[in-house]
């Protein structure tokens, strides 16, 4: 139990420096994008966003050529560029606000009712994930909606998983049947309390199976069959919705802005970026010699291979067998540690 608050607390901790960092970050320019196409200008507008009965989505893929959101931005989301996390975090409130939560308080102020509240999760572990930077500025976008109506701020209540980062492998690369045996096995935990009478909002970065959001929503009927029932709903920046591309999509998305090892140097180096959960295990599981000329490229290498080796130890890595230790060493090595 004192392993869990710990761990709740660090996360809160993590997610108020995220807020503080997304309202005042200098100001910057993009970078230059190769993968531009200028029919997909439209990008930043999602294409059929809707709340279908308790999920709402930012964007349907139906095409992977075009699949309604700017494909090289969000690789680099998912590699811990938080700018574009700020993004995505406001289309979401808005979207959310219009859909969902307005229409909820405008229901509480018909029936004389108190002010719903509301709680957002993020399943997380150590480390931040693309979603847990999704999730801080959408509470950031969202609070200040909440504000404007006099009702309370959101309120972050992380959903931890019992498998450590080390244990679970890439769950992009997993096919179906991978996917649904690692989330059948899957535990999930979460302050029961903290979320009593609230509206929950599961804030995730894209579905393509329902794997785990079916584990997510396992954890909530066990909660309903115990007597403890709770509104939950599903938020998602993309989801796939045509069966006929394989799941395999997600890992060729999130390798757009990377399609070599070395184009991870302007990520690195970028005005807002974060090392996360993906980052690490990507950078770990390269070839030595690709990590090693990273590093070296880097304008402080090595005061970033410590942070690199602080970041991955948090996350147990260290504990993950031999897939991780070669260039565990190599980072700990050019830290000077």
């Amino acid at each position: 139990m004192l392993l869990l608050s710990a761990r709740q607390s660090a996360v809160r901790r993590l997610i108020t420096w995220l807020v503080f960092a997304f309202s005042f970050a200098p100001s910057f320019s993009f970078p230059t994008n190769p993968y531009h196409d200028q029919t997909n200008d439209v990008s930043l507008v999602p294409r059929q966003p809707s709340l279908i009965k308790d999920t709402l989505v930012l964007y349907y893929i139906e095409d992977e050529a075009k699949p309604g959101f700017n494909k090289y931005d969000y690789s680099r989301f998912k590699y811990g560029d938080t700018r574009f996390a700020s993004q995505y975090g406001q289309e979401m409130a808005n979207l959310a606000w219009k859909q969902l939560i307005k229409p909820i308080l405008d229901k509480d102020r018909a029936s004389h009712r108190p002010l719903t509240r509301f709680a957002t999760m993020v399943s997380q572990g150590s480390l931040p994930t693309a979603a847990t930077t999704f999730e801080s500025a959408f509470c950031q976008y969202l609070n200040r909606y909440l504000a404007a109506e006099g009702a309370y701020a959101v309120l972050s209540v992380p959903i931890l998983k019992a498998t450590s980062a080390s244990q679970s492998g890439d769950y992009a690369t997993m096919s179906d049947a991978d996917r649904e045996n690692l989330m059948n096995n899957e535990h999930f935990t979460f302050d029961r309390q903290a979320i009593e009478g609230m509206v929950v909002l599961n804030l995730d970065d894209i579905y393509i199976t329902g794997g785990h959001e079916r584990a997510i929503r396992r954890t909530f009927q066990e909660e309903a069959a115990a007597g403890r029932h709770h509104d939950v709903y599903y938020l998602y920046i993309a989801k796939l919705a045509n069966p006929k591309i394989d799941p395999a999509i997600e890992t060729r998305l999130n390798e757009v802005a990377v399609p070599q090892f070395k184009d991870f140097k302007s990520i690195i180096e970028g005005p807002m970026f974060i090392i996360e959960n993906r980052f690490v295990k990507r950078m770990l599981k390269a070839g030595s010699a690709e990590l090693k000329g990273l590093l070296s490229s880097l304008n402080q290498g090595k005061d970033f291979a410590g942070r690199l080796y602080d970041a991955a130890i948090m996350n147990d890595f260290h504990m993950g067998g031999n897939a991780y230790k070669p260039n565990l060493k190599l980072v700990q090595a050019m830290a000077g540690l």
